[in-house]
């Protein structure tokens, strides 16, 4: 599964659209392959567990990355701030995955072109007003987050795509504040009590 795809080809991580949808932020396409990200060259790999794909990607922009929350995985939460090497060790060792925004990002780079809100929306990122907000333990995509990883990343084109996602963003949240004061319509009898 994904907890072998920073063990087949190290040093890499999961992104792109494959975490993008372990995030719950975009739809899983049937048989999507494991993405992952790397410095070295982009090889494909195909075992009995599935297919792992890696995408070169300059080092200076491999950054932003957690340990993949696997149910086999020791959770990062449980290591002591101070722990032992030991501990420091196991820890390093955990899969990799892109945060949410960093993956949105490494998306950007590997598809390539311009990314306006146009070409966002048709992606079906699942973000703002479009996002259900009531599934416990998937994250956001943070607008502010996002732009400030492609600030760091110093790609023009990056950048871009931060701000087409913070309008798209603000406008689905504007889109449902309408939509929800339409739900709730001002009847005369509210305020009477009647």
């Amino acid at each position: 599964g994904p907890g072998l795809a920073n063990a087949i080809y190290p040093p890499s991580y999961l992104s792109g659209r494959w975490a993008l949808g372990f995030w719950g932020l975009l739809g899983k396409a049937p048989g999507c392959e494991y993405c992952s990200v790397t410095a070295r060259p982009a090889r494909v790999f195909k075992n009995s567990f599935g297919t792992y794909s890696y995408v070169t990607l300059p080092r200076d922009l491999l950054f932003g990355t957690t340990a993949l929350p696997v149910a086999s995985a020791v959770q990062p939460a449980e290591f002591p701030e101070n722990g032992s090497l030991k501990e420091q060790l196991g820890r390093s060792s955990l899969p990799r995955i892109a945060l949410p925004e960093k993956a949105f990002l490494d998306l950007c780079f590997i598809e390539g072109g311009e990314w306006d809100a146009a070409r966002l929306t048709g992606l079906g990122l699942i973000i703002g007003a479009s996002r259900p907000e009531s599934i416990p333990g998937i994250p956001n995509l943070d607008p502010a987050k996002v732009r400030a990883m492609a600030e760091r990343s110093g790609r023009p084109r990056l950048i871009k795509a931060a701000k087409a996602l913070s309008i798209l963003a603000a406008n689905r949240r504007s889109a449902g504040k309408q939509i929800g004061e339409a739900e709730i319509p001002e009847l005369p009898w509210n305020e009477e009590g009647l």
